[in-house]
Order: C-alpha cells, then structure tokens, then sequence
C-alpha cells in the first residue's frame, strides 16, 4: 500500500491505484486521468478529472473537493460529502454513488 499526496501547485496524471494505494488531493493539488482498481481518491480541496473508478476503488470528495468526469463501473464507489462537488459522473451498471448527509 502506498499514499501518494498532491499538494497546492502540483499536478498528477495518469496514477495508477491498486492492492489499497491511496492519492490524497490537497486544496490546490490537482490530478488528471487516475485509475482506481483497488485503492481510494480522497479529494481534500483539489481537483481531479477523469477518474476511472473500478471494482473495489472509491473516490471519496470531501469538502472544498472537485470531480468532474468521473467514471465509476461495477463495484465501485464515488461518494460525494457535504460541500464536495461532482459534475459529469457516468455510474455503469453495478457502480453506486453515495451522498452523504449535511451534518447541522
């Protein structure tokens, strides 16, 4: 298992994630093109774009936290947290999308 960390300024493009990798996506950090297979995107105040999400892999937007593009297929999960925002997601047969309640 590894953790990769995107900070404000940098850019990731085309990580692959497996056998439970991580990619943290700080607040300016952004990540383009990352395939999930069996790890988890936490978007932390960045932005990722065209995530491919697969059976096993999550991508979790936080708070402050932007997706667009995102596609999640069989056995993957994108789950979006109050004040996260995802924009043009496509859930294939067998994907599951999670909103998470606002919290008063």
């Amino acid at each position: 298992m590894t953790t990769y960390t995107v900070n404000s300024g940098q850019t990731s493009a085309g990580l692959i994630l497996n056998a439970g990798d991580e990619l943290d996506i700080l607040f300016g950090g952004i990540a383009n093109g990352t395939v999930v297979n069996d790890g988890t995107e936490y978007i932390q105040g960045g932005v990722a774009s065209g995530t491919v999400v697969n059976s096993y892999g999550s991508q979790e937007i936080m708070s402050g936290g932007t997706a667009s593009g995102t596609v999640v297929n069989s056995g993957g999960t994108e789950t979006i947290s109050a004040g996260g925002i995802a924009s043009g997601s496509v859930i294939n047969s067998g994907g599951v999308i999670i909103h998470s309640p606002i919290r008063m």
